[in-house]
């Protein structure tokens, strides 16, 4: 949920400065067009084994925007939870990672920079909680086998 509110508010700001920034403390400004940066809202926002969570946005068209969020696996008990990593991401890389896929070509479609929708602003959210997307908790599967689905 709070990710839902962090991605309403950045389309409400306005232009950054820096070439691979990561924003902790707020976004002064809208992202360049074309040009790919990370948020990390903080607080109780985090990734399944209680590392940062941050998502990436490119800016475009305020006014024409995609939200995609990452597809993966859940977990729901020890057994599940256990092999977390081969079900979903653990934890959400940097944004050189991210864009380093784009850069590979495997992620095509909405991410093509020539493709129909290179001038929209994309909100890209990964997935790493094992939660689908829906947590806000802490859940003990077993002894040190605690997953933040957050």
């Amino acid at each position: 949920m709070r990710i839902a509110v962090a991605v309403v508010a950045l389309i409400a700001f306005t232009a950054c400065e820096e070439a691979e920034p990561t924003y902790t403390d707020g976004l002064p400004g809208r992202p360049p067009a074309s040009t790919w940066i990370a948020i990390e809202p903080g607080g109780d926002t985090i990734c399944s084994r209680g590392t940062d969570y941050r998502f990436f946005v490119r800016g475009g068209d305020p006014h024409r925007v995609i939200i995609d969020f990452q597809g993966g696996g859940a977990c729901w008990d020890a057994s599940t939870c256990s092999s977390a990593g081969s079900l979903f991401s653990e934890e959400v890389g940097q944004l050189s990672t991210f864009t380093g896929y784009l850069d590979s070509g495997v992620l095509g479609g909405i991410f093509d920079d020539a493709g129909e929708f290179a001038d929209w602003t994309i909100v890209h959210v990964p997935y790493c909680t094992g939660d689908v997307h829906w947590g806000n908790a802490r859940a003990e599967y077993g002894p040190g086998l605690a997953i933040e689905h957050r």
